[in-house]
């Protein structure tokens, strides 16, 4: 588990299929007055509409589908799990195991991949750091989230 600005993250299995998730809980701030006043959080809107919208590309997360628990502060979206964060990675990777330039050079070709795609959909990060990209570790697979549009 771990708990970010606009949510908390669980790590799930399918029980069927036995494929690993990541289950982003929604956070509502007060969630008695902001159900009773505002209703659902925009910021958390947002954050779905974008990944829902450019989520077809192998350098952004994919959100799978939404589910509501058993009341109405209860809300999750289904998406894919990615192991660690690109900030705790290179963490890891002390001297003198330092990153070599291939992987270095194939980061920094994914994260540009995953921005363009961004880009030419309009949607701009405006948070892009190495705590908001993730890695999948046995593939090496980078995919950039918390996307935010102009």
């Amino acid at each position: 588990m771990s708990e970010g600005t606009y949510g908390i993250v669980w790590k799930a299995k399918n029980l069927i299929t036995r494929e690993i998730f990541a289950l982003k809980q929604i956070k509502f701030e007060d969630q008695q007055q902001q159900l009773k006043v505002q209703g659902f959080p925009v910021t958390a809107l947002r954050e779905i509409n974008v990944l829902l919208a450019l989520s077809s590309h192998d350098n952004i997360v994919s959100v799978k589908e939404m589910v509501v628990g058993s009341g109405f502060d209860k809300v999750f979206m289904v998406m894919e799990f990615m192991d660690i964060d690109l900030q705790k990675a290179m963490e890891k990777r002390k001297y003198p195991d330092v990153l070599r330039q291939a992987e270095l050079k194939s980061i920094m070709q994914q994260i540009l991949r995953g921005t363009h795609h961004m880009h030419s959909h309009w949607f701009m990060h405006r948070d892009l750091k190495t705590s908001n990209i993730l890695v999948h570790n046995p593939t090496g697979r980078i995919a950039v989230s918390s996307s935010k549009k102009i």
